[in-house]
């Protein structure tokens, strides 16, 4: 006698199908996120910093949801959800940082309004008030770099072990879709018109 699949386990083999493609997109995404944050970033602007921030922390969101979209029972055994909470880490520490090249942007650009309206002997503790949120910055971005090379180890025996897990032909379709959608992001990114690197992205 045969039993007809219920409705979890198709939706079980359909998840299943989609795991290849989905790692792959979440890994190039990743892949390129990291190639931003390796940069030198305080060789740019404030304005260039927060678009690149915005464009980097585009990326981890592919990344997180393709995670979370592969995340299932049958893939719980490794580490998958240590891999997402890393991913969430690593966006929020961007984030951080991101908020406050805005706070220095904003204390540049509207110094004189803010200091018309406080007063204009406050001027100085401007300055120093920018000083600060720039040093912060720079703190937590070298905290994230510190973060992703730390991580780098497991981040790399991680992929080798959800690739060996693959058949061929599963194979041919991780790096396929790894091939697609990281030509995509470095060719076009998320970054809109920043130019990184000197190339327009």
């Amino acid at each position: 006698m045969t039993f007809a699949p219920v409705a979890d386990d198709i939706n079980d083999n359909l998840a299943l199908m989609n795991v290849p493609a989905l790692m792959g997109r979440r890994d190039a995404a990743y892949d390129r996120a990291v190639e931003l944050l390796e940069q030198n970033i305080f060789s740019y602007s404030e304005e260039e910093r927060i678009i690149i921030y915005d464009g980097i922390m585009a990326l981890l969101k592919v990344a997180i949801d393709n995670t979370k979209a592969i995340l299932m029972p049958s893939t719980k055994k490794d580490n998958m959800g240590a891999m997402l909470q890393y991913l969430n880490l690593l966006n929020d520490s961007v984030l951080s940082a991101s908020v406050l090249a805005k706070h220095e942007l904003i204390l540049f650009e509207d110094e004189r309004d803010i200091s018309s309206f406080i007063g204009k002997k406050v001027q100085s503790q401007f300055r120093s008030t920018d000083k600060i949120f720039s040093n912060s910055e720079m703190n937590i971005f070298h905290s994230i770099s510190e973060l992703i090379e730390i991580a780098s180890p497991a981040v790399k025996k991680y992929r080798q072990f959800r690739k060996r897990s693959f058949s061929k032909t599963n194979l041919d379709r991780y790096n396929k879709s790894f091939k697609e959608f990281y030509t995509l992001y470095q060719a076009t990114g998320i970054l809109g018109t920043i130019t990184v690197k000197g190339k327009r992205q």
